[in-house]
């Protein structure tokens, strides 16, 4: 019996341990999410619905709006 109850112990906590990292993982998804959008909040463009002319950064290119 002892040993079910050490067994069940060890992976209850494995398993919480894995949780708080998944938990955390996303947190800091969010938090960056977050600071992104308030960035580019922020600094608004002329005409930001027009096609950008010229050449154009591949990371300007891809990034989200």
């Amino acid at each position: 019996m002892m040993s079910l109850f050490v067994l069940g112990t060890t992976c209850g906590s494995i398993a919480m341990s894995k949780a708080m990292i998944y938990q955390e993982k996303q947190a800091e998804k969010i938090q960056k999410t977050e600071v992104f959008e308030t960035k580019t909040a922020e600094t608004p463009q002329n005409n930001q619905d027009a096609p950008p002319s010229g050449e154009i950064s591949p990371s300007d290119y891809f990034k989200r709006r």
